[in-house]
């Protein structure tokens, strides 16, 4: 799960939410029904759109796996190398089309994400104030 913030001076914010090298012992593989509780996450800076990109994959993705290691190289979770964040973002974005099937369940307070295939993206917009 990555996090594209509200722009910052040097253009975006992009940030790694999970896994984080404290969360899962660093590593993005689930078992099947496996929970997994991580920190709280609190954003401040600008005023603006959050962007959670969210990717469920039955493999590894070369490519997120690099933004995840550059991330884990920044004490905030950056990724700071500029190359590395827009490839990750275009990957994201090219691969969030189509827009897999969501449905909310407010009684359970849980969304329901689906798609056919190997590779699911989300991309999940929040306002920061």
């Amino acid at each position: 799960m990555f996090n594209e913030g509200a722009a910052e001076r040097n253009g975006s914010s992009f940030t790694i939410i999970y896994p984080t090298p404290a969360t899962n012992k660093g590593s993005a593989e689930l078992d099947a029904n496996q929970t997994v509780q991580t920190n709280w996450n609190t954003f401040a800076g600008q005023t603006g759109t959050e962007q959670f990109w969210i990717v469920w994959s039955a493999s590894p993705v070369a490519l997120l796996e690099a933004a995840r290691d550059a991330a884990f190289g920044d004490q905030e979770g950056a990724v700071t190398d500029v190359a590395i964040a827009r490839k990750a973002k275009e990957f994201l974005t090219t691969h969030s089309d189509p827009k897999p099937e969501t449905t909310k369940n407010t009684i359970r307070q849980q969304t329901d994400v689906r798609a056919n295939g190997d590779l699911l993206v989300k991309l999940v917009e929040l306002e920061h104030r």
